[in-house]
């Protein structure tokens, strides 16, 4: 039956109406191939009125360049002498590559069961840190400062940011694993499994350096800073009291020809010091603290409008040192709070307030009292915009000039990206528990106003 069908295959004459599909079977090969190899393989089929299911005539295999004739496909295997016997041998010599062995490998089902135990892991943190009480803080303490004080350590020795870097790694490993699989050097279960283990490798360090922490005891809590309601009067004193502070400091600072504040020591490594010289009086803040890290290219951060930014996949604190510079010291300390593990984005504005409160250098206590200035005037805007409007007048000429500076900076990044960046980091700050999202960060005003009103108790 198959030998009459094989002159009309090789003639090109087939009855009945052809059909013709590729796909993958599995089937035993000749020597030097594994039994049931996956090949990728040119089927045709015969309808014709004699049957009333497609009839199979011949499999075309690309990666053996050679022609199967199956009678039923479920029960017919034609072996390679059969084939030769009938003459029907290769009929293309020429195939554009072969595909990789579409089973599991032994390789990728290691890799699937490494992402397993690390997504199971991470999970198993984030339950515990939300369920049970205190694991979050004693976790903190004890397991996540041993996690800074060996890649905090060891990633600090680098001169640049070590997550730029794999930044781009990472861009460039996703493109030449793409381009392995169209030219099928890779196969897309290889790929798949790579990257599942790469992302869930990443989730196991954004928990156990990041996601737990966000369910640890408040600053506040432990340091006894109770943020209660506070009348209008006494945020206006605060604002006064700010303002003051602002123009002093205003005066210390260093200022180009256009009268703009910069800095002209190394913020990023004076940042570290002047957290260690605040943990003396905080001992919650006490512990290692790398150096804060501009980025190469801080395009990067800018476009996004974000001024620094925590990374728990390297234990650094990153800053944008392409913004106006009064933003630069009080953004390293704030990125560092988060390194110290407190997470909330108005304890680490209030962290960093404090510590460049405290610091000895005019740029951290100019840069800090500007920025807590700004906090607690939104807050009085809203509340009081004529006692707002009395308290702005007295602002110093200087610091209007950095204000300017500061907004001419950040209006060449109005757009999408922008938008986009800031719908993010609201969505984030939400699925962590910041129910403000991002108006969390003007949240340091409460700090301020209840941390002036317990110094004044006390000092009375």
């Amino acid at each position: 039956k198959l030998s009459s069908l094989a002159p009309m295959i090789l003639g090109g004459k087939l009855p009945g109406k052809v059909g013709r599909c590729r796909f993958f079977i599995a089937f035993k090969t000749y020597d030097g191939i594994k039994n049931c190899a996956w090949h990728e393989v040119t089927a045709l089929f015969l309808f014709s009125s004699a049957y009333a299911e497609p009839f199979l005539f011949f499999v075309y295999d690309t990666q053996l360049c050679s022609v199967f004739l199956f009678g039923n496909f479920y029960r017919v295997h034609c072996t390679l002498y059969f084939l030769r016997l009938y003459g029907i041998m290769v009929l293309k010599k020429e195939t554009k590559g072969k595909l990789k062995d579409m089973r599991l490998s032994k390789r990728d089902k290691i890799l699937f069961l490494v992402a397993a135990g690390f997504a199971g892991a991470s999970v198993l943190l984030l339950v515990l840190a939300n369920y049970i009480p205190g694991f979050a803080q004693w976790y903190t303490v004890h397991l996540y400062d041993m996690a800074v004080n060996t890649m905090g350590r060891i990633f600090g020795l680098l001169p640049f940011s070590a997550v730029e870097i794999l930044l781009y790694a990472a861009v460039i490993s996703l493109a030449v694993c793409i381009a392995a699989v169209i030219r099928r050097k890779l196969s897309v279960i290889g790929a798949a499994a790579g990257l599942v283990l790469a992302a869930s490798l990443l989730f196991f360090l954004y928990t156990s350096n990041c996601g737990v922490n966000y369910h640890r005891t408040s600053f506040a809590g432990s340091a006894g800073i109770a943020a209660g309601d506070y009348s209008v009067n006494e945020l206006a004193e605060v604002c006064l009291l700010l303002t003051e502070d602002v123009n002093q400091t205003a005066e210390l600072v260093y200022r180009d020809e256009q009268n703009v504040m910069y800095h002209d020591v190394n913020v990023e490594s004076r940042a570290a010091e002047v957290m260690r010289q605040l943990s003396l009086t905080w001992p919650e803040l006490e512990g290692y603290y790398p150096r804060a890290k501009g980025l190469l290219n801080p395009w990067i951060l800018s476009v996004q409008k974000i001024t620094g930014i925590y990374s728990p996949f390297t234990i650094e604190a990153n800053v944008n040192t392409g913004m106006t510079d009064y933003n630069i010291p009080f953004t390293a300390c704030h990125e560092l709070s988060h390194l110290r593990g407190f997470m909330q984005e108005e304890e680490a504005n209030f962290i960093a307030w404090l510590a460049c409160r405290e610091a000895d250098d005019p740029d951290f206590r100019y840069s800090g009292s500007l920025r807590g200035w700004i906090s607690c005037m939104n807050v009085l805007y809203r509340a009081d915009q004529e006692r707002w409007a009395e308290i702005r007048v007295l602002l110093s000429p200087a610091v209007e000039l950095d204000l300017a500076a500061n907004r001419a900076y950040w209006a060449k990044y109005e757009g999408k990206i922008a938008e986009i960046a800031e719908t993010v980091n609201d969505n984030y700050l939400k699925a962590n528990g910041q129910s403000d999202g991002v108006k969390s960060y003007g949240r340091m005003a409460d700090l301020i106003v209840a941390y002036y009103i317990n110094e004044t108790e006390h000092t009375g």
